[in-house]
């Protein structure tokens, strides 16, 4: 016969089975398929590699798989769109990266989503703009960068990504130094950096973080533009020390869903960003990638991407010519008959 304290054991078990029976089905299943993280930036970039890189830590305190697709386009907008529009089931996720995000809404038209789209996840790091030469650039400084620049206006070449994010950049310290670049955008980190290796353009600008790690020993880094030497580049001057503009840009990088995702697997995808962002096993593979880190919750990334909207609003309402600059699009080659 079993004893009493055997009974009150079972009971207590078949109580557990029992209430976790009558779990709500977002609550108990997600995921129960893989999860579609979307990068709105080419491979090989900033954001890319870092969202490649944090995902296998992320699946894992997510307890499902998590694919990694790459949608880019319109500087992140058409990534942004496709996530807008998508189901709110916590299925499809992806890159809200600022200031990408509220630049495109303030630059472009016909977009089918606002600020207020998307439940922001978490952020995975900061990372400031930097400008960066080959090891064997003529300039040994950004000084001698100005300098060129203000003698030969308009004829110093300088490769970016976009308009919409470190381009942005550019274009506010040209207005704010008084000089003029000859600008060439290649929709990437990518392409942008490979272009500079390849001595197609002298010059570059990319995020500090993302050239700390590549190609450390062909590439220089001559300014990063952040009020003060970020951890990952502290061995180079901000833009403040060189020239005295304080001309600050800051990639943040994001993620987010479709606004409107249940309770339960919304605070889920936080929770398991969360435990990623602190898993001693990820914080040593940022270090040996050399990757910024810094964890951002996802109440916090809602309110900074409310905030950056309101400041480059202004910014760009204050400052026409910035705006005309910003919507300049990479012209087509014609083909060739």
């Amino acid at each position: 016969m079993p004893s009493l304290k055997n009974l009150i054991i079972a009971g207590a078990c078949l109580s557990a089975i029992g209430t976790a029976a009558i779990a709500t089905p977002g609550q108990a299943a997600f995921p129960e398929r893989t999860v579609t993280f979307y990068i709105m930036h080419k491979p090989g970039g900033g954001t890319d590699t870092t969202f490649r890189a944090f995902l296998p830590y992320f699946e894992k305190h997510l307890g499902g798989k998590v694919a990694a697709v790459n949608k880019t386009g319109g500087g992140g907008a058409k990534m942004l769109n496709f996530l807008a529009r998508s189901k709110p089931d916590g299925y499809t996720i992806g890159s809200t990266n600022l200031p990408n995000f509220p630049v495109s809404l303030i630059l472009r038209k016909g977009l089918h989503f606002t600020i207020d789209s998307f439940d922001q996840i978490g952020a995975v790091n900061l990372d400031p703009t930097a400008i960066y030469v080959r090891a064997d650039s003529k300039y040994k400084d950004f000084k001698q960068v100005v300098a060129d620049a203000k003698k030969n206006p308009g004829k110093v070449t300088l490769g970016f990504p976009n308009y919409r994010n470190h381009g942005l950049t550019i274009l506010r310290i040209q207005e704010a130094l008084g000089i003029k670049f000859n600008l060439v955008p290649f929709g990437g980190g990518g392409p942008t950096r490979k272009a500079v290796l390849g001595k197609h353009v002298p010059m570059g600008t990319q995020s500090a973080g993302a050239n700390t790690r590549f190609h450390p020993k062909k590439l220089r880094i001559l300014v990063q533009f952040a009020p003060k030497r970020t951890a990952h580049a502290p061995s180079v001057p901000t833009i403040t020390e060189l020239t005295g503009a304080k001309v600050y840009h800051t990639v943040v990088r994001m993620a987010g869903g479709p606004k409107g995702m249940p309770k339960e697997v919304l605070t889920k995808l936080r929770s398991a960003w969360k435990a990623a962002m602190h898993d001693p096993a990820w914080l040593k593979q940022a270090k040996k990638l050399k990757l910024p880190v810094k964890y951002i919750s996802g109440e916090e990334a809602q309110k900074m991407s409310h905030q950056m909207y309101k400041d480059l609003k202004k910014l760009f309402d204050e400052t026409p010519g910035l705006k005309k600059l910003a919507k300049k699009k990479k012209k087509k080659k014609k083909k060739k008959n």
